[in-house]
């Protein structure tokens, strides 16, 4: 008995920090594009193409190496094929570029917190496919980090928010994505390898956006520095995080999942104020105190659910 208590508990474990990872990565990953579309003249259009069509080639090459025999197994399923056009563009898409757009038009910080309504909604959502109301425990760590952030990202004053139309319609655009990445893979990953479905999500979804939006018409001025980024974007800021929240979020769920993805506006201040010479005043430490409170809160009931 003891055996798999320890066993349930290096799993749960396992899960946390493969989700944890993504977080890190993006956090990274929205100051990187921040700097490429401000500085560099690289459009949203741009990095979402790049990333999509770049990680979903490189995961599906090395799938076909893995299980070749196995890789067009998801497409004899219309269910699972309607599924992984969903995920590929209510998710994946939507997320990606409603994000850098929103990014363009206001700044990391603000996006991430607005794309942090996405909880909210896989909250509600999932609580309802279960007929129940959220824990306590859920409820109290996603008001917490929420307050956090707020405090972090507006050093307590709202004004200092300075959100446009846009910047507001395409960042909650942005967690509407975040919330159907969640959710959606949830049956394809009962019958299939995770890197396998995102693999074919991000090359279906790159494909689409090229050429609905057809970025290619747009000329790109490549220097060490735009290639450095770009490179940064595809492989630590997708192909890499992107697996290991959703193998991660498989572990724990998804409602916990996105709580912890709470996280990344810290991380992303932390960020700028390292490489982009932001400060921080103490309401800032407050915050970040908040969110850190929040996950510890969100953590410590969970082992005692899976024992």
């Amino acid at each position: 008995m003891g055996n798999n208590n320890n066993e349930t508990d290096k799993l749960y474990i396992q899960g946390l920090l493969l989700v944890i990872i993504g977080p890190i990565l993006w956090a990274i990953n929205g100051n990187v594009g921040s700097y490429l579309i401000k500085y560099k003249g690289i459009t949203p259009e741009h990095i979402t193409m790049l990333r999509l069509l770049l990680s979903g080639i490189i995961l599906i090459i090395v799938e076909f190496y893995k299980k070749r025999q196995e890789i067009f197994y998801i497409f004899k399923d219309k269910t699972d094929v309607l599924r992984l056009l969903y995920l590929s563009f209510l998710g994946l898409m939507t997320m990606q570029y409603s994000y850098f757009v929103a990014v363009k038009y206001s700044n990391a910080a603000t996006t991430t917190i607005i794309q942090s309504m996405g909880p909210f909604f896989i909250v509600i959502i999932t609580s309802i496919r279960a007929k129940k109301s959220p824990t306590k425990n859920i409820s109290f760590a996603l008001i917490f980090a929420l307050i956090g952030e707020f405090l972090l990202v507006t050093h307590g004053n709202i004004d200092q928010l300075a959100i446009t139309p846009r910047a507001l319609v395409f960042g909650l655009l942005a967690a509407i994505g975040l919330t159907n990445y969640n959710l959606s893979p949830i049956q394809l990953q009962k019958k299939y390898d995770t890197s396998l479905i995102m693999g074919w999500a991000m090359l279906i979804a790159g494909i689409g956006f090229t050429i609905c939006f057809r970025p290619l018409s747009i000329p790109i001025e490549y220097s060490p520095s735009t290639i450095l980024g770009l490179s940064y974007v595809v492989i630590l800021g997708t192909l890499i995080p992107f697996i290991s929240y959703l193998k991660g979020s498989k572990i724990i769920g998804p409602q916990r999942s996105s709580i912890l993805t709470l996280s990344e506006p810290v991380m992303s201040t932390i960020i700028a104020v390292l490489f982009f010479d932001e400060s921080f005043i103490i309401i800032d430490y407050i915050g970040i105190a908040i969110v850190i409170f929040a996950l510890f809160l969100l953590n410590k009931p969970e082992k005692a659910k899976l024992i």
